[in-house]
């Protein structure tokens, strides 16, 4: 609760509030893994929960306070995603929340939200396919209207469809493999030592492995002895597409947290030269610490603005410029983005 409310008052971003909280808590394995599944679930089918709540509330959700707002859309998610909750302690839960969070009356109000939505969400029609594919689809799949009708244009309603159900499927953290330290196979092997549940090689990607069944990756001694990054597969493919090579000078403006950066040093064998780039101080000190936990050598980092000037000496073999993006392409990993983005 407490995590929903933060990530819509503050603008803050998923992974790294579940993270802070959790990293702070004295929850159990168990517990921190329903959490997690409650936060991802609740932002990831947030457009479809609140439109269900649109259909028994009196009020416009937005009137509501975020508390209670956000109170109804954990319980109703719990009730109607989370087939290993009852639906009467789910129920029984959200009314204690929104009488901590609010009032009794705030309680009795989402105690008779949450039952009447349990009798008769099974009856509210969805936006007609034909007539109105962008509504249906929006609803269908929990994404802003707007975005769908720019991908009806753009891709078709198959292409959309697919796009939209690949969306809300939950991704696997992938992991990039040191290859300065260790090989795959090995790094496979050790972290199922280590506890990962499931370790599988993530396809093109020869260096990446997709895990499973881990609950804090920085708390393995793989991590803190370098043998990995935590890197997106799409991610992986970019520097090797840069074709560097041993003694070459590369340029990355928009560098940080560093996974590119540090795999066009790996891919070079530690025999060339990067120089990273980032608007953002903060962001740099990221960059930082991956590449002193990572062992890359001949990294140099330094605060820049590359649209006003061209950031260092010399010439340089290639330059890799990632810039700054909507940021739709990784909503599996971040579906909080689909509600702080608009057109």
């Amino acid at each position: 609760m407490q995590i929903l409310h933060t990530l819509e008052t503050q603008h803050a971003y998923t992974d790294l509030t579940l993270r802070q909280v959790l990293r702070d808590s004295l929850l159990e394995r168990r517990d921190r893994a329903f959490v997690t599944e409650c936060v991802y679930g609740v932002m990831r089918w947030q457009g479809k929960i609140d439109w269900l709540l649109g259909h028994v509330c009196r009020r416009p959700l937005d009137t509501l306070t975020p508390w209670i707002r956000n109170a109804l859309r954990l319980g109703l998610y719990q009730c109607l995603w989370m087939e290993r909750v009852p639906d009467w302690a789910a129920v029984h839960e959200t009314v204690a929340l929104a009488r901590r969070f609010g009032h009794d009356g705030a309680a009795r109000f989402v105690n008779g939200v949450l039952r009447t939505l349990l009798r008769q969400h099974t009856t509210y029609q969805l936006p007609d396919a034909v007539r109105s594919p962008a509504a249906h689809l929006a609803v269908v799949f929990s994404h802003p209207q707007w975005l769908i009708e720019r991908w009806l244009q753009r891709y078709g309603w198959e292409r959309t469809h697919a796009l939209c159900a690949a969306n809300n499927q939950p991704g696997g953290v992938t992991l990039r493999t040191n290859t300065l330290r260790i090989t795959p196979t090995v790094l496979a092997q050790r972290l199922t030592a280590e506890g990962v549940q499931q370790v599988a090689q993530s396809l093109p990607q020869s260096e990446g492995l997709v895990v499973r069944g881990v609950d804090r990756l920085d708390t393995l001694p793989s991590y803190h002895a370098g043998l990995f990054q935590v890197q997106d597969a799409g991610a992986m493919l970019v520097a090797p597409l840069c074709r560097p090579r041993p003694g070459q000078r590369w340029l990355d403006v928009c560098a940080a947290p560093g996974g590119k950066t540090t795999h066009l040093a790996q891919l070079m064998g530690n025999a060339g030269y990067v120089l990273a780039c980032d608007l953002q101080e903060g962001r740099l000190r990221l960059l930082h610490q991956n590449i002193s936990r990572l062992g890359v050598a001949r990294v140099e980092t330094r605060v820049a603005d590359a649209t006003s000037a061209l950031p260092g000496d010399g010439y340089f073999d290639g330059i890799l410029v990632d810039a700054p993006c909507s940021g739709f392409g990784v909503l599996r990993r971040h579906p909080d983005i689909k509600w702080r983005k608009t057109a």
